[in-house]
């Protein structure tokens, strides 16, 4: 927990201790990020860009009993397609992976696909029994662009 008043910080690194000592995640979580680059088939002159991913897994098994909340957008993104099939299948779920930079909103190829790809990874990597069904993607950022699977 934090303080009710926090303290002032010289540093960065003062900042970034405080943090790490206040921010105890609840039993049963483990959070981890990965940064990497990718090249936007829609727009290859900017470059390569950043992205990051995001993983949080519940380490203590599955949850059988979950809810989540989705926009109620007429053109949801492929990740909250996604979503709601596993929520309306009811299966358990043990991990999410969000990413930022590509919302995986009409990216004019099969974007469920490619968000199945990255939960499958996840799954993999985690060696969860209930494979990709059991990981629930989120994704943001610009709308339009296929999501970069592969380097996810």
């Amino acid at each position: 927990d934090t303080d009710a008043i926090l303290p002032a910080f010289e540093t960065k690194d003062e900042y970034t201790a405080y943090l790490q000592k206040a921010g105890k995640l609840p039993d049963g979580f483990a959070v981890g990020t990965a940064k990497g680059t990718f090249v936007s088939v829609e727009a290859p002159a900017l470059g390569p860009l950043p992205i990051k991913a995001t993983v949080i897994h519940l380490t203590e098994g599955p949850a059988e009993s979950w809810a989540a909340v989705f926009t109620s957008n007429r053109f949801p993104g492929c990740p909250v397609k996604v979503g709601k099939a596993r929520l309306a299948e009811g299966k358990s779920i043990q991990a999410l992976v969000i990413n930022n930079k590509v919302s995986n909103v009409c990216p004019g190829g099969d974007g469920v696909a490619a968000a199945e790809s990255v939960c499958a990874a996840v799954a993999e990597k985690l060696n969860l029994a209930g494979g990709a069904s059991s990981v629930i993607p989120s994704s943001t950022g610009v709308i339009g662009w296929g999501l970069p699977a592969k380097e996810l």
